[in-house]
Parts: C-alpha cells; sequence; structure tokens
C-alpha cells in the first residue's frame, strides 16, 4: 500500500512539473478509485467447510486519490462490496472481497481459517429436546429440538424403554390409551451430541378437552363438503372466536376458504395441545389467534402468560413453518379491574418477543378498543364488557386483519 502510495506521489509531482516548465494552465484535479481498505475485520473468521462467509462487523473504505493535488480521500463502501456466497473449503485461508466503480475494480484479502467437518476445535454446539406431554385425547406431537449450532442440526437417534410410546421423523405417539399418570425418559443422540428428556403420558388433559371432538367434527364435515380446503384460515383461541359469540363469522366470510374453532374459556397452554387436533391436520395458510386473557383470568402472572404464548405462538411455526401466525392483542376487559395492567404488559412483551419473526403478525387489536389517552370504549363490547359486538368483529378484527395484508382466500 505504501508503494502505491509513494508511485502515485511521483506521478502527482511529475505531472506538476511538467506543468509548470511549459507554461501550461494546470488542469481541473480528478479522483480515480485506487484502492480498499478493510478497517474492521469481520466478526467471524473461522469456519468449517461448507459453511459460507458472513461479513458481519466488516467494514471496508474505499481510497480516492486526487490526481492534480496529490491528496487521499476515503469513503465507506460496506454496503456495496461484493464477497462471495459459494461454500467455504477446508484448507482455504483467504476470502476475496470486492468493489467496483464504472471500469474500475479494487479487491482484498480477508483472513480465514477453514477446517474439515469433525476436526479438533469444532463448536458442535448443544442439543436440547424439550420435555413432552401426550394424552388420551391428544396421542401425538412434534418433539421441539434445538441445536444451538444450527451447522451441526445431525440425525437423531431415540433409545427408550417402553412399548407405550414410538418416535419416528421427531414425533412422539402414544401407543395405546393409558389408565394413570406416566413417564418414559427418552435419550436422543447424534454424532456428537447427547440429549435426556422426558415424555409425560396422562388419561386426560384439561376442563375443555370435550370441545374438541365436535369442533373437529365440524371442521372435517366443512373439509369433506368443500367448505373449507387445506391452505385456508383457521380462527382459534377463546370465547372471540367461539361461534357462539362470532356468530356471524360464516356470513362475513362468505364464499372464503376459513374455519372458526375457538373454545369459549380456553387458554394459551391448552391450545398447545389442541392445534393437534383442530389446526395441523388441516394445514392451513395462516392461523389467526386470540387467546391469553382466559389465562391471566385464572390468576396467571404477566410472565407465565407471556411465556405460554410464545410456547404457542413457535410450535404452531414448528409444525407450519410455511404459514402465517396471526395473534391478536388482548383486548381491554372490564369484569375485573385486576387485570387492567397485566393485559397492556403482555401485550407490550409479545410485540417485543415478535421483532424480527417474519413468520408471526401481531394485531393490536387493544389500541382499537382505546383512544390516545387509554379511555376504552365499552360501546364496542357486549354488555359483560368482555366479549365484543357483533358489528365490531367487522371494524376490529376483520379490518385489523386485511390492513395487515392477511388474506382469506376464496373457496376455489
Amino acid at each position: 500500500m505504501k508503494l502505491k502510495r509513494f508511485f502515485a506521489v511521483l506521478t502527482g509531482m511529475a505531472a506538476l512539473c511538467v506543468a509548470l516548465f511549459s507554461g501550461c494552465t494546470q488542469q481541473p484535479s480528478a479522483q480515480v478509485l485506487w484502492d480498499i481498505e478493510i478497517t474492521s475485520m469481520p466478526d467471524k473468521t473461522e469456519y468449517v467447510a461448507g459453511e459460507v462467509f458472513d461479513a458481519t462487523g466488516m467494514q471496508v473504505m474505499a481510497v480516492y486519490y486526487d490526481e492534480g493535488s496529490g491528496k487521499e480521500t476515503r469513503a465507506d463502501v460496506t454496503s456495496l462490496t461484493t464477497v462471495p456466497s459459494e461454500p467455504l473449503t477446508a484448507g482455504q485461508t483467504e476470502v476475496v472481497v470486492r468493489y467496483s466503480e464504472g471500469d474500475v475494480t479494487k479487491t482484498e484479502a480477508v483472513p480465514v481459517t477453514v477446517r474439515e467437518a469433525g476436526t479438533p476445535g469444532d463448536d458442535y454446539g448443544t442439543l436440547t429436546i424439550a420435555d413432552m406431554h401426550l394424552y388420551n385425547q391428544f396421542p401425538s406431537a412434534l418433539l421441539m429440538i434445538t441445536f444451538s449450532n444450527p451447522a451441526y442440526a445431525e440425525t437423531i437417534t431415540y433409545s427408550y424403554d417402553s412399548w407405550q410410546i414410538s418416535i419416528r421423523d421427531n414425533v412422539v405417539r402414544l401407543l395405546t390409551d393409558v389408565a394413570a399418570d406416566t413417564q418414559v425418559t427418552v435419550t436422543a443422540t447424534t454424532e456428537h451430541h447427547t440429549a435426556v428428556f422426558t415424555v409425560f403420558m396422562s388419561p386426560t388433559f384439561a376442563e375443555h378437552d370435550a370441545y374438541v371432538p365436535a369442533r373437529e367434527s365440524v371442521l372435517e364435515n366443512r373439509q369433506e363438503s368443500g367448505l373449507y380446503q387445506k391452505g385456508g384460515v383457521i380462527f382459534g383461541g377463546d370465547s372471540f372466536f367461539d361461534i357462539d359469540f362470532w356468530a356471524d363469522f360464516y356470513t362475513d366470510y362468505s364464499g372464503r376458504n376459513a374455519a372458526l374453532t375457538g373454545i369459549g374459556g380456553s387458554r394459551a397452554d391448552e391450545w398447545i395441545v389442541y392445534a393437534e387436533r383442530l389446526i395441523y391436520p388441516f394445514a392451513p395458510s395462516a392461523v389467526v389467534l386470540n387467546i391469553g386473557t382466559n389465562d391471566l383470568g385464572r390468576g396467571e402472572s404477566v410472565d407465565t402468560v407471556v411465556s405460554e404464548l410464545e410456547a404457542l405462538f413457535t410450535r404452531i411455526h414448528a409444525n407450519l413453518p410455511d404459514a402465517k401466525v396471526c395473534w391478536y392483542t388482548l383486548a381491554p376487559r372490564g369484569d375485573t379491574t385486576a387485570l387492567d395492567a397485566s393485559i397492556p404488559a403482555v401485550n407490550a412483551a409479545i410485540a417485543e418477543w415478535a421483532q424480527g419473526k417474519e413468520w408471526f403478525t401481531l394485531l393490536d387489536a387493544y389500541s382499537e378498543f382505546t383512544d390516545g389517552n387509554g379511555n376504552v370504549d365499552w360501546s364496542m363490547l357486549k354488555s359483560d364488557k368482555l366479549h365484543p359486538q357483533l358489528a365490531t368483529y367487522n371494524s376490529v378484527y376483520m379490518a385489523l386483519l386485511q390492513n395487515a395484508g392477511v388474506e382469506v382466500p376464496a373457496r376455489a
């Protein structure tokens, strides 16, 4: 780099001398792209073969030389620099980045270390599998598996001593009804990991189980008659999306590929299980939920409710990775003052959690019920100050969904 600058100075001095001795008028100066410099190395420089170069943290400056004055200037061109996208190979020691202006291209090498997979020093990370709960009415579920280093998301082998369950394709199934609570310890192994988790089995789940078969039957009947088709939108959750309260749902969405499956009084922790029968088998393109107020209503803390909601949303996404998951913020309720602060706290926590999750859409229903000073328009709710008026479904719930760009498709 110093030689480049030295010759640049000589070139400038020579041009100046020619101008002086010839008596010519000096021409206007012109800046040219002379070089690029990496002034900040990327955060990651050690790789395993097959990974792709990550430029995060790297800063690239373009160096310009003014032929008239002999001065140098610099400009940050990091966002305009081209980096390679092909997988790195074992033994590779550098990555070449490029910056171009017109016909001029400058390159610079970034030192890297690339090892063969499985060599000493590799960070295999950890494998974690959440405990699983199965019930006679809900006998199967997808395991929630987390590799801390996705580069080592390896094939898992399961071992356990029980004839009551089976695990295949990362789905655990109850093979027979159980008469009492029991549990099985499972060891999961890969080439580089070991994890232990527990499968809990119980005869029954929760107080609202009895409603599930009826909702499932309605869905199956609508599917068989062509009124609901895979790829539609399923509305689920608590009483807000129960046909007893949104009585005009199938009129409001007449001709649309949608189904209503809400269960009055149900909670987020229940829908983690209910989704196994009321959502996943029907392969929706979007799942729209109103859930969480009953969790608070039975005295759960804000942190507990937020944790249950996040677990529900994450599990739906794991089972339906291509589907949009939508959630309406909890609406005000006037049947108790105990939740006045808890409801906004849950809404704010989920709004923060949702940042950066393209698969998740938060629909701010709470703000639609209040003015800028936090005063609630109770006329939008029924006399119980809890459930929406029928007109509110159209003005708030349907409008928010549409404005968010979530389409409820027409039936084919």
